[in-house]
């Protein structure tokens, strides 16, 4: 194996390790989950407003403001078997109706690095996450999982036009 696939492999594998690690102890009655309850990751940073987390069961919903960026941030996540992480990324100015999902691709991975900087201890793996939406973004299509290569990972964007606002949003499923 040659340095630049293992390089490759340890690059995708520290975010699939964020992507689990998300998830804390299962919750009573839950047991037979393979993964665990998912846990707040945007809880106690500086730099971020308005941070809320709701957990049901193996359902959660986290949200935060980041006037700086123009943007909320709402985070699904959910999973019992399987892992599923959704981010919508709710934008405070207009975007172009007619942008390709390269486009929206690469401004997707532009946040991640956006938040890794501004917190890169809680959120320094978004890096990896990152780079993975840039090296796939000429192969998504909207509203369509694409697998990131070298992982067990699906990801899938999408975006939403509003009058004066607009929604970039990415799924993860494992």
């Amino acid at each position: 194996m040659n340095f630049a696939r293992i390089f490759w492999l340890l690059m995708i594998a520290a975010p699939i390790m964020g992507l689990v690690g998300c998830f804390n102890s299962p919750p009573k009655g839950d047991e037979s989950c393979k993964y665990k309850a998912p846990t707040a990751i945007f809880e106690g940073i500086d730099s971020f407003q308005n941070h809320s987390f709701e957990i049901n069961g193996q359902e959660a919903l986290e949200k935060v403001s980041l006037p700086r960026y123009k943007m909320d941030i709402e985070l699904y996540q959910s999973g019992c078997d399987f892992l599923k992480q959704e981010y919508r990324f709710l934008l405070y100015e207009p975007y172009p109706a007619n942008t390709p999902p390269e486009i929206c691709a690469h401004q997707i991975a532009g946040i991640f690095l956006l938040l890794a900087r501004d917190a890169p201890i809680q959120l320094g793996t978004m890096r990896q996450w990152a780079q993975a939406i840039k090296n796939a973004a000429v192969d998504f299509k909207y509203n369509e999982p694409i697998p990131l290569v070298g992982t067990d990972i699906e990801a899938q964007i999408d975006k939403v036009h509003q009058p004066e606002s607009a929604i970039l949003s990415i799924v993860f499923s494992q």
